[in-house]
């Protein structure tokens, strides 16, 4: 990480970096946390209680670490605003912190920059796999172990299926990446439809789609991998008419953000045949209730929000501070940052 590697430019006094922990950090968490060295010196904020006894006079810069109270994030800025540069989220997700950022920072110069990007990786390798959990069957094949049953049954194959993508930004990017290889058409449904084009580094798309031609999206897909931010425009906007649209036989896969899915809609499109299957590793409300009637869809692949809980998940956030911190000390506007978020935006 570079803050823990580089000295300060010029031995000018360094960065006082307050990073705001949860409650019962994980001790995966706790060991990677970044060393104070001559550019950066790391301030670590436990507790409310620390913001009003700890000397918080210095701070120029502030690290908020999911799921930390975003009032114990208003409460630490409201005392330093004056002098902060930088503000980072560790996760690439900031709809945990958007009161704070509708209230503090929309009409600041400070710049907010998150983890968009560390955790791709991971994430793609989930989108791939339910995409071959479905297509192979293999919940066919758990119960034909089970019942001792020689089934030989077709299966299916991903080449030449259509995978489009709710979304195109870093996590699609990285699972269109893997999912070439496999010989699946590559399509999206994105905001500004014409970002495809002269992107560095981007996967080939088929055809990309705006907003007003999701319908004619859903219907050409045989997989779809949303992977949105949560803001007040995408909140269940994949929903009754996105299912509807979909084929009988479509796989709908969520990462990015469960508020993003109407549940309600998606569960009537499982249990009636609306589409063939899902993978959902996020939720409205998490943990998942137990009475949520997802629970009951025999079609859905549930896991808890861990797809991108990797052995090294805090190692690689952190990379991607440090990735952030090398720019503003070399002088970077905030849009030049590693990982800039549009704060109007959201994401």
């Amino acid at each position: 990480m570079g803050a823990q590697q580089s000295a300060g430019p010029g031995g000018g006094a360094p960065l006082v970096v307050a990073i705001l922990l949860p409650k019962d950090a994980p001790a995966s968490l706790i060991s990677v946390l970044p060393r104070s060295d001559r550019r950066a010196r790391i301030q670590v904020i436990h507790s409310d209680a620390d913001i009003a006894t700890v000397d918080v006079s210095a701070i120029t810069a502030i690290v908020w670490v999911p799921p930390a109270p975003e009032a114990r994030l208003k409460a630490l800025y409201d005392r330093v605003a004056n002098q902060v540069r930088w503000i980072h989220s560790l996760s690439a997700g900031v709809d945990g912190i958007s009161d704070f950022i509708s209230t503090r920072l929309v009409a600041s110069p400070i710049p907010l920059t998150n983890g968009r990007g560390a955790f791709s990786s991971s994430l793609a390798e989930y989108a791939i796999a339910a995409c071959l959990h479905f297509n192979k069957q293999f919940s066919r094949c758990e119960r034909n172990r089970v019942s001792k049953q020689w089934d030989k049954f077709t299966m299916g194959t991903l080449r030449g299926k259509t995978l489009g993508f709710v979304g195109f930004g870093d996590i699609a990017k990285a699972t269109a990446a893997l999912a070439a290889p496999f010989g699946l058409r590559l399509i999206a449904l994105r905001r500004s439809p014409g970002k495809t084009s002269g992107e560095p580094g981007a996967p080939q798309l088929a055809r990309t789609y705006g907003a007003k031609e999701s319908a004619a999206f859903y219907r050409e897909c045989d997989f779809i991998v949303c992977s949105l931010p949560l803001t007040e425009e995408t909140q269940k906007s994949v929903g009754k008419a996105a299912f509807a649209a979909m084929k009988p036989s479509a796989v709908f896969v969520s990462l990015g953000r469960g508020a993003v899915i109407d549940e309600a809609a998606l569960h009537d499109a499982l249990t009636t045949g609306k589409i063939a299957g899902a993978a959902c590793d996020v939720f409205a409300t998490e943990p998942l209730p137990t009475e949520s009637p997802l629970w009951g869809c025999s079609n859905l692949l549930v896991t808890a929000h861990n797809a991108d809980l990797t052995d090294d998940y805090f190692e690689l956030a952190f990379r991607t501070w440090g990735d952030n911190l090398d720019c503003l000390l070399a002088g970077a506007p905030a849009n030049k940052m590693a990982t800039p978020v549009d704060k109007q935006l959201g994401y």
